[in-house]
């Protein structure tokens, strides 16, 4: 599934994030299955629990999903879930 990136850049003078909506990103769906359990607040042993997986599966899910989407906490990975129509 393609979604458009939510590259981070960060404007110094005012703390704000801007997206650069220019790059497509694609995650997988069970990718963003994870993506919506995480933007829930759902610990990583109950998505391995509820998802049938192992935790170190999740974990590498969650590594992939951040180093894809280019975010780097869940604030940040929520936001572009929201933005992507993921959540």
């Amino acid at each position: 599934m393609t979604k458009k990136s939510l590259l981070k850049t960060k404007e110094k003078s005012m703390g704000m994030i801007i997206w650069d909506s220019n790059i497509d990103v694609k995650t997988s769906e069970r990718e963003n299955e994870v993506i919506r359990y995480i933007a829930k607040g759902t610990r990583t042993k109950e998505i391995a629990e509820k998802m049938r997986l192992s935790i170190y599966t999740v974990r590498a899910h969650k590594r992939n999903i951040f180093e894809k989407t280019k975010t780097s906490n869940i604030a940040e990975l929520t936001s572009y879930a929201f933005e992507n129509r993921i959540i």
